[in-house]
């Protein structure tokens, strides 16, 4: 299209010309053991459901980030874009609770980073 601009152009102005206001990405990071998986098969099967089911219960991108290797440890990402740090701090929280209630999954060490 002729003028149009890219979202990675359009930058705050278009922001404020939508009335969005400040816009929040906020990724939460989580590591956890995995007691019951003695295979990277094992693990697959937990990490991929728990991935997919809390990308779409929570509507944010969910993906395993590192330690693909490890048979007994994963570390999950989960990242989504809200106008609130809190609200996005609920979604997240709600999340980790999620996954660690829902899963055969053991906490190690969990962070939460804005942008």
């Amino acid at each position: 299209m002729a003028g149009a601009r890219t979202a990675a152009g359009a930058g705050p102005a278009l922001a404020d010309a939508l009335g969005v206001g400040r816009v929040v990405v906020a990724v939460l990071t989580a590591q956890f053991r995995l007691p019951q998986a003695s295979t990277l098969k094992d693990k697959r099967c937990v990490v991929k459901s728990m991935v997919q089911r809390c990308g779409q219960r929570f509507r944010a991108a969910a993906a395993e980030v590192g330690l693909q290797d490890d048979p007994r440890r994963a570390l999950v990402a989960v990242a989504l874009v809200s106008v609130s740090g809190r609200h996005a701090d609920q979604v997240l929280a709600a999340a980790l609770e999620f996954m660690e209630g829902s899963y055969p999954v053991e906490l190690i060490d969990a962070g939460v980073e804005h942008r």
